[in-house]
């Protein structure tokens, strides 16, 4: 199962409505609070927004991989610097998506990865 963690609802149900298509589960979060009530061992990654209403750019990432060392996490962001790209990758982050990301881009990195359930 893939969580998609984004305040942007379009993007939360265009990237759901793309994965499923190819066959993975997901489920959506809009904020933090959202994305820890939905996290779980069913949870294999996380397309992750570094700008959120509710938390700092890093502390999901950090909590994901305190709850679970295993879970992909991609990073996404439309204009972060590189010094938070460091960070991220520095905190467990798999991965950092500039947006806008190409479908295959996004699919590619999705597929290598994440295993389909």
């Amino acid at each position: 199962m893939i969580l998609i963690v984004d305040d942007e609802p379009m993007i939360c149900l265009t990237l759901t409505e793309l994965l499923e298509d190819v066959g993975y589960e997901v489920i959506g979060a809009g904020n933090g609070v959202e994305a820890r009530a939905r996290f779980g061992p069913q949870v294999a990654a996380v397309l992750l927004d570094v700008r959120l209403p509710d938390v700092g750019q890093l502390e999901l990432l950090t909590w994901f991989k305190s709850q679970n060392p295993a879970c992909v996490v991609l990073m996404m962001t439309g204009n972060g610097p590189m010094a938070l790209e460091a960070e991220a990758r520095g905190l467990g982050a798999n991965g950092f998506l500039r947006k806008p990301f190409s479908i295959d881009s996004l699919l590619r990195d999705i597929e290598r990865l994440v295993p389909r359930a």
